[in-house]
């Protein structure tokens, strides 16, 4: 009988041995990363637009250009990702109060002399890095990447973001591009269009109000 007991505690201490030996190390810190939850959010197009404006010699034209449609990812209440496609086809004016005149200067940056809407109706505006910097007024700045005519240039914009449960509303501040950048311009195939082009200023200021609902 002793020899018995003997035999079953050698086994119980054997199997508490093997046991320990199948315990693996967890990594505490990454179990955060692991379990936060990515938030899908899409733009409400009807409450979201691009403000524009722009200028040649001794004018100043400013309007609209709406979304198409785009999305959000965010974690932690911040934006990780994002895609938004702009539709270029709805550029608007709001200076030229004289239809004809509207239209053709509508007409004009629709063509190929400078946005070539018909070969290029989609611009995009993304973001791929969740890096970023917030101010003490809650100011954000980050690097995005802005597509026009197929070109993609990297750009910073700076912006305030407002949330509630299951939307939120971003205001971007000024964001001052370079036309030449994205090849807006004359194909300057008369000496005209070439002197036309040189009364156009080279920077477009751009600003959004984005309004993006949980999905």
């Amino acid at each position: 009988m002793t020899r018995f007991y003997v035999l079953l505690l050698l086994a119980f201490f054997a199997c508490k041995i093997d046991v320990k030996k199948q315990i693996k190390p967890v990594d505490i810190n990454a179990i955060p990363s692991q379990l936060t939850k990515i938030d899908s959010y899409h733009i409400d197009t009807k409450q979201s637009l691009i403000y524009w404006q722009g200028a040649t010699l001794g004018k100043t034209h400013n309007g609209s250009i709406f979304f198409n449609k785009g999305f959000f990812g965010i974690q932690n209440d911040s934006v990780i990702f994002a895609n938004l496609e702009i539709d270029m086809h709805s550029i608007q004016n709001f200076d030229v109060t004289d239809e004809e005149k509207n239209a053709e200067l509508i007409a004009h940056l629709k063509s190929s002399d400078f946005f070539d809407v018909e070969k290029f109706p989609f611009g995009r505006l993304k973001v791929q890095s969740s890096n970023y910097q917030m101010d003490s007024t809650g100011n954000i700045t980050r690097n995005v990447i802005l597509e026009l005519k197929g070109i993609s240039q990297d750009q910073v914009i700076s912006y305030k973001k407002a949330s509630t449960d299951d939307a939120f509303r971003i205001t971007m501040s000024a964001l001052k591009i370079n036309r030449q950048l994205w090849n807006i311009h004359s194909k300057f195939t008369h000496p005209v269009s070439f002197a036309k082009d040189l009364m156009i200023q080279d920077t477009i200021i751009l600003h959004a109000k984005i309004m993006a609902l949980k999905k």
